[in-house]
């Protein structure tokens, strides 16, 4: 009898370390795959995640993948202005509303600082240019309430479509010239480029203002 409390104490204790382990496990790729401020996916998780749905969307005969690229307008001022934290909520509220646009299985990420990227499986260059101007106009209605005042804010958005065979890396840099060309005409706006025949460029690549 106490041979077999004993085991059974044993296999308890076994039992909850895996249990332990499994969820230290379970956190610790949370923590690789999602940024820990906005709570979406990092880039290196979103590539992965972009490289997947292409993948698919070739091999269902979906066509191209739409890949949206935003980055918020004046986002240094924001900074330089109300200070760190202030900018903190404001990527937190970006993202609240990028949320609000999409369906559960787009897939948003932070690629980094106030620079965002959304995929659309199963949407085409149409739905992907509604879904930005929907968002671009919804971003520049709601201003981010702080408790010092409210932070108008705005975000430019390039918008492709990727092509057979890309590599993610590719669609993404396509739409990241075509959100500094929107950066370049003018700021709160939505540019759509179509994916570029051999050997030519899609867009004029600008640099970041």
């Amino acid at each position: 009898m106490v041979l077999e409390s004993v085991l059974a104490l044993v296999l308890f204790a076994f039992g909850t370390l895996m249990l332990a382990n499994e969820y230290i496990a379970s956190e610790l790729r949370h923590l690789a795959e999602v940024d820990p401020l906005t709570n979406v996916f990092n880039r290196r998780a979103f590539l992965t995640l972009l490289d997947k749905a292409m993948s698919n969307a070739q091999r269902t005969g979906g066509g191209g993948l739409p890949v949206l690229v935003m980055d918020l307008d004046h986002f240094k001022k924001v900074n330089d202005t109300w200070g760190h934290q202030c900018g903190d909520e404001v990527l937190r509220h970006f993202v609240m509303l990028a949320n609000r646009c999409l369906r559960r299985e787009d897939v948003l990420g932070r690629l980094g600082g106030e620079e965002f990227a959304i995929a659309l499986p199963n949407a085409d260059h149409e739905g992907a240019r509604v879904v930005a101007e929907r968002l671009c106009a919804l971003v520049a209605a709601q201003p981010v309430p702080t408790q010092r005042s409210a932070i108008p804010i705005t975000v430019s958005i390039g918008v492709t479509l990727s092509m057979p065979g890309e590599k993610p890396e590719s669609v993404l840099q396509r739409a990241d010239e075509a959100m500094y060309l929107a950066k370049k005409r003018g700021r709160n706006r939505v540019e759509v480029v179509q994916a570029p025949e051999r050997g030519k460029a899609a867009v004029e690549a600008v640099p970041a203002l």
